[in-house]
C-alpha cells in the first residue's frame, strides 16, 4: 500500500500543476462566457446584461493569459527537471543539443527516423525558453532507450495545439483591451464573432495539455517507476511499483540528470510514494 499519500498528492509537479490547470479553468469560463455575451451583442448591443457579460469575460482574457503563460513557463521547467523525456517529445528532440537547441515551430515528427520532417525551427530558442541560456545543452531522446519513448507525434501535436490557443487567447484579450479603449467592445461585430469561434477553444486547449502530460509519460503508468505494455489494467499502489515494473537499465549521465542512471528512473523506488503523473 502507499506509505504517504502526503507525498503523491504533494508531488514536484503538484504547484505548478494546480496553478496552471486553475487558470485554464478561469480562462475556459470567461471564454464560454464571453461567447454567450458575443451572441447576444450581435442582436441587440444595448442589452445590459450582455454587455457585463462580454466585458467581464474580456478583463479576465485580457489580465489571465499572461499568468497563465508565465506559468506555462515555470511548469515546463519543472517538468524538464523531473520529466525530461516528455519534454524532449513535446519539442520534438530527437537529437541532443550540446551548443543549444532550436524551438521547432512546426514539422512531423518521425519516429521511426529519429527526426522531425519539414520542420520550421528558430536556432537555440528552446535552450532559451527552458534553461534561460541560448547556449544550453539539452538532452534528446537519443538518450533514451526505444522501448522508454513516448508517442512522440501525439505529445508534439497536442503540446503545439495548447501552447497556440494559449497565445490565441493572449491575442484576443489584447483586441478587446484595444477595443476598450477605443470605445468600440460592445459595437465590435468582428471582434463579437471572433468570441463565438473562441468559446470552446478553452475546453480544447484544456484537453490537449492533458493529453500532452499523460501521453508523455508513457510507457510509464507511473512515470519512472511502474512500467505496462498495457495500461488499461488496474494500477497497482504506488508503494508496490518496486514489485511490479520492469527495472529500467542505467544509462550514462547527461545535462539532465546524474551520472550512471537515467533521471527519470529516479522519482518512485520500493516502497516510495514519490508518484509522479
Amino acid at each position: 500500500i502507499p506509505l504517504d499519500w502526503w507525498k503523491i498528492v504533494f508531488n514536484p509537479s503538484f504547484p505548478y500543476r494546480l496553478l496552471h490547470m486553475v487558470l485554464a479553468a478561469y480562462l475556459t469560463t470567461a471564454l464560454v462566457v464571453g461567447a454567450v455575451g458575443a451572441w447576444h451583442l450581435l442582436k441587440d448591443n444595448q442589452g445590459p446584461a450582455s454587455r457585463r457579460m462580454f466585458s467581464m469575460a474580456m478583463w479576465m482574457l485580457l489580465l489571465v493569459t499572461p499568468l497563465q503563460i508565465a506559468a506555462g513557463d515555470f511548469h515546463g521547467i519543472n517538468t524538464l527537471e523531473h520529466q525530461p523525456a516528455k519534454v524532449m517529445a513535446m519539442e520534438g528532440h530527437f537529437d541532443s543539443h550540446p551548443d543549444g537547441a532550436p524551438l521547432i515551430l512546426f514539422g512531423i515528427p518521425n519516429q521511426a527516423e529519429k527526426r522531425v520532417d519539414y520542420a520550421i525551427e528558430v536556432p537555440k530558442l528552446s535552450s532559451l525558453i527552458l534553461k534561460h541560456d541560448l547556449n544550453a545543452p539539452l538532452a534528446g531522446l537519443d538518450t533514451i532507450p526505444d522501448e522508454d519513448e513516448p508517442p512522440v507525434a501525439i505529445v508534439f501535436f497536442s503540446f503545439r495545439v495548447m501552447v497556440g490557443l494559449g497565445f490565441a487567447m493572449l491575442g484576443f484579450g489584447l483586441w478587446g483591451g484595444i477595443a476598450r479603449w477605443r470605445g468600440t467592445l460592445h459595437s465590435s461585430r468582428w471582434l463579437h464573432r471572433a468570441a463565438i469561434v473562441m468559446g470552446p477553444m478553452g475546453f480544447v486547449a484544456v484537453l490537449a495539455g492533458w493529453i500532452t502530460t499523460e501521453v508523455g509519460r508513457q510507457p510509464f503508468t507511473v512515470y519512472g517507476g511502474v512500467l505496462y505494455p498495457r495500461a488499461d489494467a488496474q494500477t497497482p499502489p504506488c508503494g508496490r511499483a518496486g514489485r511490479a515494473h520492469r527495472r529500467p537499465r542505467p544509462r550514462g549521465g547527461d545535462d539532465s540528470g546524474g551520472a550512471g542512471q537515467d533521471p527519470r528512473h529516479s522519482s518512485v523506488r520500493v516502497g516510495d510514494s514519490r508518484c509522479l503523473d
